[in-house]
């Protein structure tokens, strides 16, 4: 038996290695009225090659939902809020399997659209 999928969501995420950065892009995608739920996890350890040699930092972890529609205009809030220079951004479509959280998710996108377009 396959599970039912309820809504075709993507799961944004980036990374910084600075709290107040982490705070201020949560904020930040919250205020776009384009994601119901953001989430940040601390102790990411990354390894990663730059300038020419591995680096390694302690991260903050941002992950946002959202619909494939809201996708650019939330990758230009991270773009512009960011403390690197080439910030990763990735995106990955995710299933819903509950139903109840999918209806949140659907109606909560669709309140906060509501209200941005509000007069």
């Amino acid at each position: 038996m396959s599970a039912e999928i309820f809504l075709p969501v993507f799961e944004m995420q980036t990374t910084t290695d600075e709290a107040s950065v982490s705070l201020s892009l949560r904020d930040q995608l919250v205020a776009s009225r384009l994601t119901p739920c953001v989430k940040i996890q601390a102790g990411c350890q990354s390894t990663y090659y730059w300038g020419g040699g591995w680096q390694s930092a302690d991260e903050y972890v941002i992950t946002a939902l959202t619909l494939e529609a809201h996708l650019a205009q939330l990758v230009a809030i991270i773009k512009s809020a960011h403390n690197y220079v080439n910030p990763e951004i990735v995106a990955r479509k995710i299933v819903v399997l509950s139903k109840e959280y999918a209806s949140w998710l659907d109606s909560a996108l669709a309140e906060l659209q509501a209200v941005s377009h509000e007069p």
